[in-house]
């Protein structure tokens, strides 16, 4: 973005109103930090109080639904490992390990339908991925 004199002053009266960095780039149709570095190189002084960025409604509304409470995690109560060798391991036994040294040992508690781990150690196997936007995407080398 070409910063003329015009863009310069309007962006200095809505700083000095008090308006964020996110309203200002809203309003200037460029993101946060083009604007951030625009007042830093005009070395703009930060405002005393600073104006929230009016919300629309769509905005709020997928705020809300972003945040809802997910429901409660069933309790699994704790089972303690039968330490079985590979060989020893039958179908349905779970196969999570324990230890780094020889004997190799595994969990062979009753394994989850389907699932090579017994419901305790999925837990652990089985984490859910966090959400991110394709911006957290920007800059890695496919």
């Amino acid at each position: 973005m070409i910063w003329t004199d015009e863009k310069k002053s309007e962006l200095t009266e809505l700083w000095a109103a008090g308006y964020s960095v996110t309203y200002c780039g809203e309003h200037f149709g460029v993101t946060r930090n083009t604007i951030a570095g625009a007042i830093h190189r005009m070395r703009l002084s930060a405002p005393e109080e600073k104006k929230p960025a009016p919300r629309s409604k769509a905005h709020s509304h997928q705020r809300s639904s972003k945040f809802s409470k997910a429901a409660p995690v069933p309790i699994i109560p704790f089972i303690a490992p039968l330490s079985v060798e590979f060989l020893d391991l039958a179908a349905g036994q779970c196969r999570w390990p324990h230890g780094d040294s020889p004997p190799f040992l595994f969990c062979g508690n009753p394994a989850s339908d389907g699932l090579p781990y017994c419901p305790q150690h999925c837990r652990i196997a089985y984490v859910a991925a966090k959400h991110r936007s394709p911006r957290d995407y920007d800059g890695i080398a496919a």
